[in-house]
């Protein structure tokens, strides 16, 4: 089963609202996203296909198929660019849903 987040144009395979799941999995193609960061949450952004640029910090973390990235929790950051393409699975853990917060 898949679920697809409309808004931030996410699709998450496992740890959706209401999951007893201790991670999320998810992967995206065009994400809308904003700066913020996670109070205790590690982000792991995993590219399969393409290109894409972080904005971690005050600095741009470019990435490639094949690249692997850990936002640590209290980083600041965003997904600033995405080439065509792209294929990029997200593994957040723990599952916390409500522990993003907006900068």
């Amino acid at each position: 089963m898949e679920l697809a987040n409309i808004k931030s144009g996410k699709k998450w395979l496992l740890g959706i609202d209401g999951s007893k799941s201790p991670l999320e999995i998810g992967y995206f193609e065009k994400p809308k996203d904003a700066m913020h960061y996670h109070r205790s949450v590690y982000e792991y952004y995993i590219v399969i296909s393409g290109r894409l640029t972080l904005f971690v910090d005050g600095k741009d973390v470019d990435l490639k198929s094949g690249d692997v990235c850990c936002i640590i929790p209290e980083e600041k950051h965003f997904i600033k660019t995405t080439s065509k393409g792209l294929r990029c699975y997200l593994v957040k853990w723990p599952h916390k849903p409500k522990d993003k917060v907006l900068c």
